[in-house]
């Protein structure tokens, strides 16, 4: 049986996030990414074991992926890139999430695009893949949007979605 590691961050010495980041970790390398939404008392209600995380508590091969996610969330990265592992995924979901990375920084795409770009049949299983994607931000499935230019859907919360959009068009937004 693997053994993972679990570190959940929503404040660092100097930030105080509008989400929880959450890493699930095993051998030294990522296996999930997530976030949770929320007010730091409810996040605590919810998991009941947040804190603030300082950076000697993190262990030090993911301290550089938290690095770039930091500098990617005051604007002074615009992608990501540090050791993952794909766990359980499905190969054809995996194919369509790296297809996400050809989305520039700051750009948009539709549901409909994307299902072009990534060979999938219908947007609505491109709405459907998005939503499984283990990796957001280093796969910005944030990036595409419905064809009205109305956000669409985002897992956990649509307001994280259009947070990260607004740090992309217009820097940082604290």
């Amino acid at each position: 049986m693997k053994e993972f590691g679990r570190l959940s961050i929503y404040q660092t010495d100097k930030v105080l996030y509008p989400f929880c980041f959450r890493f699930l970790y095993h051998s030294q390398k990522l296996i999930r990414m997530y976030w949770l939404h929320g007010k730091h008392s409810k996040i605590s209600q919810i998991e009941g074991n947040h804190h603030i995380v300082h950076s000697k508590t993190i262990p030090f091969w993911l301290k550089d992926a938290w690095e770039q996610i930091q500098h990617y969330l005051i604007g002074y990265r615009f992608s990501l890139n540090f050791p993952h592992e794909w766990i359980e995924q499905n190969p054809s979901n995996i194919t369509a999430w790296k297809k996400l990375q050809t989305i520039s920084y700051g750009r948009t795409i539709s549901y409909k695009a994307f299902a072009q770009l990534a060979s999938l049949k219908h947007p609505r299983i491109a709405g459907r893949v998005l939503s499984q994607n283990p990796f957001p931000l280093l796969y910005p499935c944030h990036r595409v949007i419905r064809s009205d230019k109305t956000l669409g859907g985002f897992t956990p919360d649509l307001s994280i979605k259009a947070y990260l959009l607004a740090l992309e068009q217009h820097g940082n937004v604290h």
